[in-house]
C-alpha cells in the first residue's frame, strides 16, 4: 500500500477514504 501522506496528491480516492474515517 502507498503511503497516502508521501503521496496525498495521487493518492486522491485513497484520501476521500481517510478524511471519512478521521471524520
Amino acid at each position: 500500500m502507498i503511503h497516502a501522506s508521501s503521496i496525498g496528491d495521487r493518492s486522491e480516492d485513497h484520501n476521500g477514504h481517510v478524511r471519512a474515517l478521521r471524520q
